[in-house]
């Protein structure tokens, strides 16, 4: 006989009351209940909803109504129950929602009971605690609804002395004739499918906003029950390799995660089901309970001292510096001009073992004092020789990076490109991963440190991007057009993206990476393969979407007050390296040489569940 595979089994019972108030403050109640079951063998699966309440027909002020809702298993196998409920009051037409409080009363109250049998989670279901066996109910979660005692639900008569005598008229009031409606929604699930209820990707992915309205990059999120106020405060769904996504922006606090001992915050879920998370430092006991809260300690500390991430030597004079990996250290150099010195500058050069010889064909080729023509030769005419002539040796090749300082109209500031046949050559050696930065070393370390191979077993082999793609300036390639303010630096992709506004007032983050700057452990498929261990960095784009921004500077987001490198580089100046950080009102640049703080960032493997929690500071989700 062919063995049945299990199957996953929801049913849902709605149970719906209208509350219906006229002028007169007389409330109807009307009533309408609906049950659909699914029913699958052999095992015998079936669950029934009870409610048992008394219909008013005149409810007044501080009237109490006994309520309860009672579960079934009426089937053969187990089950395990969730219910929530959701409240709204519409006004007479039925065009718009009304809020829950006028004049500061709350209008209608709805008193639970029995709550040591039920846990509120962040989705807002409460969840029976108990396996419901065959034949066995619920305890019921509702006890009673209760008509505000000061609810004013009427508009007072406004009288006034006129020349015709007294006169009273009566505001118009959006409660009049305005109806309260209460939906109970109870689910339940067979014992042996329940886990679909404590995987955390589904819980996050439950939470997200509307995707109808875009998002402002350039803002921060804020709390509010206005959308477009709200600016993509919660949970919002984006995209990674053409796959959906879900990502914490704003003032959020049901995000985090207890786990290995450690506190962690949910970023976002990746395109594999995974789910991004950055330290937030070790549990604290209050009151006997494990709890994650760090608000008044700067997390970035606490797995080392601050320090220079990227340059081990603590010297940002080269592209290279901005390398989670890093490859050659080619270092700025000047040369200072006079206005009667004469220079050939080229858009290409060619090579001949020690010789350089740039191409002076028409069209291709700049002849002129620095003072005169830089602003031309650092646009588009990047090579040139120290010596001024057209062919020189390996010590004397250069390529102009920056148009120039604005107050130094004399110095051309170049990379010294000696034994490379090209820029892209030498980019390329110093964006090689060969060398481990200081930030990957304490990383490293720290977890190899803490944490366990089996629990490292738990983390997927996420991407950690480090981009070093040049979307801005002379160093992206020959031909560059830096006649902006582009030739003042070279703007990485990250900082590109976030740093300049489209022409729809906003920006774009993005989730991509290329490949060689997609730092893994063992996936050699979308990534490179250098990583240690399955932890690495935030990128400025994660921030971005968390709710950081170059734009806005007031700190409202889950990061916290706090500051600490990203993984994405922003530009390569005159003379120094920067790199994207998080900073305490705002994401802003760095130069690598300064000392400041790393969190480090893991992802769990897709179908990680919880075992219990709310995601808060004081009932975090606990992951084991």
């Amino acid at each position: 006989m062919k063995k049945l595979q299990k199957k996953r089994v929801l049913l849902f019972g709605g149970i719906l009351c209208a509350l219906s108030l006229v002028a007169s403050l007389t409330i109807a109640y009307n009533h309408d209940r609906s049950v659909i079951g699914n029913e699958f063998g052999p095992s015998v699966y079936k669950t029934a909803t009870t409610e048992q309440f008394d219909s008013p027909s005149n409810w007044q002020p501080c009237d109490e109504k006994t309520k309860t809702v009672f579960v079934k298993n009426e089937g053969s196998v187990n089950v395990r129950v969730r219910v929530k409920y959701d409240e709204v009051w519409r006004d007479a037409a039925d065009t718009k929602n009304l809020p829950l409080e006028k004049d500061d009363v709350r209008l209608v109250n709805v008193a639970l009971q029995n709550l040591d049998d039920w846990e509120l989670r962040d989705n807002g279901y409460y969840y029976y605690k108990h396996t419901l066996a065959p034949g066995e109910s619920t305890n019921s979660l509702f006890k009673k609804v209760v008509f505000g005692c000061n609810a004013n639900l009427g508009a007072e008569n406004v009288c006034e002395n006129t020349a015709a005598g007294m006169t009273c008229t009566k505001p118009e009031d959006d409660y009049e004739g305005a109806k309260y409606h209460l939906k109970i929604t109870a689910e339940t699930i067979q014992e042996d499918a329940a886990d679909e209820w404590t995987n955390l990707y589904n819980i996050i992915a439950s939470q997200a906003n509307d995707p109808s309205y875009q998002i402002d990059f350039t803002r921060r999120a804020q709390i509010s029950d206005d959308v477009s106020v709200r600016n993509g405060n919660g949970v919002n769904k984006y995209t990674e390799k053409g796959q959906d996504v879900y990502y914490f922006r704003g003032v959020i606090d049901n995000n985090i995660v207890l786990w290995a001992n450690q506190c962690w915050k949910i970023m976002r879920t990746t395109y594999t089901g995974g789910i991004k998370m950055i330290y937030n430092g070790p549990p604290k006991e209050i009151d006997g309970v494990m709890q994650c809260d760090w608000s008044t300690r700067v997390v970035e500390s606490l797995i080392g001292n601050y320090f220079d991430p990227y340059s081990v030597n603590s010297n940002d004079t080269s592209p290279a510096d901005v390398g989670y990996m890093t490859g050659t250290r080619i270092e700025n150099a000047t040369l200072t001009t006079t206005s009667s010195q004469v220079f050939e500058f080229s858009n290409s050069v060619s090579r001949d073992g020690d010789t350089y010889t740039l191409n002076t064909t028409a069209g291709h080729a700049l002849t002129g004092s620095w003072q005169n023509t830089r602003e031309a030769a650092a646009t588009r005419y990047h090579y040139f020789c120290t010596n001024g002539a057209a062919v020189c040796s390996s010590a004397e090749i250069g390529y102009i990076h920056l148009f120039t300082y604005w107050r130094d109209t004399n110095t051309i500031y170049y990379l010294p490109i000696g034994g490379y046949d090209d820029i892209e050559a030498a980019k390329t050696a110093m964006f090689a991963n060969e060398n481990d930065s200081a930030a990957k070393q304490l990383i490293e370390s720290w977890f190899s440190n803490n944490f366990t191979s089996a629990q490292e077993d738990q983390l997927e082999d996420a991407i950690y991007c480090n981009d070093r793609s040049i979307a801005i300036g002379s160093l992206k390639g020959e031909d560059t057009n830096a006649s902006d303010t582009s030739y003042l630096y070279n703007y990485f992709g990250a900082f590109s993206r976030l740093s300049i506004k489209n022409a729809d007032g906003n920006v774009t983050p993005s989730l991509e990476c290329g490949k060689h700057d997609s730092f893994t452990k063992s996936d050699t498929t979308n990534g490179n393969g250098k990583l240690n261990h399955k932890v690495g960095m935030p990128s400025a784009d994660e921030l971005n979407l968390a709710g950081r921004s170059y734009f806005d500077g007031t700190t409202s987001d889950y990061l916290g007050n706090n500051n600490c490198w990203s993984m994405s580089p922003s530009f390569f100046n005159y003379n120094s390296a920067w790199q994207i950080i998080i900073d305490r009102p705002i994401m802003t640049n760095l130069w690598t040489g300064t000392w400041e703080g790393v969190r480090p960032v893991i992802s769990f493997k897709s179908g990680t569940h919880i075992v219990s929690g709310q995601g808060t500071k004081t009932s975090p989700y606990i992951v084991e």
